[in-house]
């Protein structure tokens, strides 16, 4: 205590001007919080990751059947069997296939027992 009178000068002026810690701190502007990098790259990968992919269309409608298309067939059927179904079900032959006369797969076949 006497430190802090010799301080004020009088014990009078310690009691009329003395404020305690928390009303000086208080009386003080606080400093601004600042924000985080760490907070600031979390909000940015949560902004990349919320963005919306367009639908895409795959393949454009067609409004024609095989059957009247012979060129379609033969560009289709250059790769890859049309009607695997047929080929498997028949013992490994074209048998009843729709798409046999224009057919340009590799493993088109006919199996005479089958036609008989």
């Amino acid at each position: 205590m006497e430190g802090k009178i010799k301080k004020f000068g009088t014990l009078v002026n310690l009691l009329t001007t003395f404020k305690c810690r928390t009303c000086t701190s208080a009386a003080k502007p606080k400093k601004e919080k600042k924000v985080s990098v760490r907070l600031l790259k979390r909000e940015k990968k949560e902004e990349i990751k919320n963005y919306e992919i367009p639908k895409m269309k795959w393949s454009t409608p067609k409004n024609t059947f095989l059957k009247d298309e012979p060129e379609l067939i033969e560009n289709l059927t250059k790769n890859s069997c049309v009607a695997p179904q047929l080929f498997l079900n028949n013992g490994r032959a074209c048998h009843g296939c729709a798409f046999w006369n224009n057919c340009q797969c590799s493993i088109k076949t006919a199996n005479e027992f089958a036609i008989k």
